[in-house]
């Protein structure tokens, strides 16, 4: 489960969610699973969750859409990268 967590976009909650529904133990060590399970976690993930580049750059587009519609989050946006 805490493996999970190194994934961009996957926490604790979601983690333990992956593993409840695959039936893994959470408990389970990372050398410990097998190649079934592994790559079953894997399609699991892509097929249910936005995680790691395509996270990021969805969250760079709503960053950019903010800023570009001029509301206050957005200014703050600017404004943090103005200090930069």
């Amino acid at each position: 489960m805490i493996s999970l967590t190194y994934i961009c976009g996957i926490g604790h909650t979601t983690a333990r969610k992956i593993c409840e529904k695959l039936n893994i133990n959470v408990d389970t060590r990372t050398n410990a699973i097998t190649d079934a399970q592994a790559s079953e976690i894997e399609e699991y993930i892509s097929q249910n969750y936005v995680v790691e580049s395509a996270l990021r750059s969805m969250v760079n587009a709503n960053k950019k859409m903010l800023m570009q519609i001029g509301c206050f989050r957005g200014n703050k946006f600017k404004k943090t990268l103005n200090k930069k």
